[in-house]
């Protein structure tokens, strides 16, 4: 389990989720949790936090095109240096949490 999957592990447990599936899945479900040594409940528990993470940080994801890629370089490029605003907003940045990596 990675462990951004794992902090879900930590949550305390109080919502229910109810729902019907085959029964051979549910054969399967069984079988598949007691070979991982785990109960049902937390052998879904388990499978269900993984997925949830793969699937939030894949939606997060940028796919550009070629034309899009070079369009973002060479704004990122041409850049402009930072306005009087932007350093002042940055300086109480550094105040209120400390040094930034910039």
């Amino acid at each position: 389990m990675s462990n951004a999957a794992a902090v879900y592990r930590t949550l305390p447990a109080e919502e229910r989720q109810e729902f019907r599936l085959p029964m051979l899945l549910k054969e399967h479900l069984g079988r598949a949790a007691a070979q991982a040594g785990q109960s049902v409940a937390e052998y879904i528990t388990m499978v269900l936090a993984e997925r949830v993470t793969q699937d939030l940080a894949t939606s997060m994801e940028w796919a550009l095109s070629v034309d899009e890629q070079a369009t973002l370089l060479r704004v990122l490029a041409s850049a402009q240096e930072p306005t009087a605003r932007a350093h002042a907003i940055a300086e109480r940045a550094d105040t209120m949490f400390g040094e930034s990596l910039a």
